[in-house]
């Protein structure tokens, strides 16, 4: 009976291993494949993200573990890159806005002075002005070339003491071509000295691109009135 009870056992023995190794393995297999299925969807998703779709982010199915973690800190990785490409994005639309004034400013001196016989007095407010716009043109160079060396995306403003009347007076000065170009009636009035601390190159590009602007919007044979005025605060 006791040898009929151990080979019995030893039957089942052998047969049951090999049934358990082979449940332990399929089960082992289905835990791992379980929980590598959040990497396989992460990287999936990574594989997806491109510069024009930058907004989107990686899912967190458990934040608490280190997967989810993990994509966490990747998120936030992403929307550092997406805040930077951004600020990229802007920073070229705003040179090409204020690249486009200055080359405005030249083409239309050069058409003018080339249109018809001027005299030397026209010849040389023409030479002037496009003087003026090569010098705004090389301020824009460095301001890029700066942007590009700095780690941080701000500008460090120059002070220096100037007058705004005068300052006013000079940007119309550069853009009364672009105002003729289109029969456009351009002047300048102010009541009186407007000192002021400030960045002078800035400013300058400021007047230049509102001034740029009303010239754009304002139809042919209109006017466009500039005024400076000091007010409270």
């Amino acid at each position: 009976a006791q040898r009929r009870l151990l080979g019995k056992l030893e039957f089942a023995l052998a047969a049951g291993v090999p049934v358990l190794l082979v449940l332990a393995t399929a089960g082992g297999y289905l835990l791992a494949r379980k929980s590598l299925d959040p990497v396989a969807v992460m990287t999936e998703r990574a594989a997806r993200i491109g510069a024009e779709n930058l907004h989107e982010r990686l899912p967190v199915a458990r934040p608490t573990d280190e997967l989810g973690r993990l994509a966490l800190v990747l998120n936030e990785l992403l929307g550092r890159v997406a805040s930077a490409f951004e600020q990229q994005k802007q920073l070229i639309a705003d040179a090409s806005h204020e690249l486009r004034t200055p080359v405005a400013i030249l083409s239309s001196e050069a058409e003018l002075a080339l249109a018809r016989e001027r005299s030397p007095q026209e010849l040389r407010a023409a030479l002037v002005a496009v003087h003026e716009a090569a010098l705004q043109l090389q301020h824009v160079v460095e301001d890029l070339f700066l942007l590009a060396r700095a780690n941080a995306g701000e500008r460090l403003l120059t002070m220096e003491e100037l007058y705004v009347d005068d300052l006013a007076a000079e940007c119309v000065q550069s853009v009364q071509a672009l105002a003729a170009r289109k029969s456009i009636a351009l002047d300048v009035a102010d009541d009186g000295d407007l000192p002021f601390r400030g960045d002078g190159s800035l400013l300058r590009r400021l007047l230049l691109n509102l001034l740029d602007n009303a010239i754009k919007y304002t139809p042919s044979g209109g006017a466009v009135h500039v005024r400076t005025a000091r007010v409270p605060g």
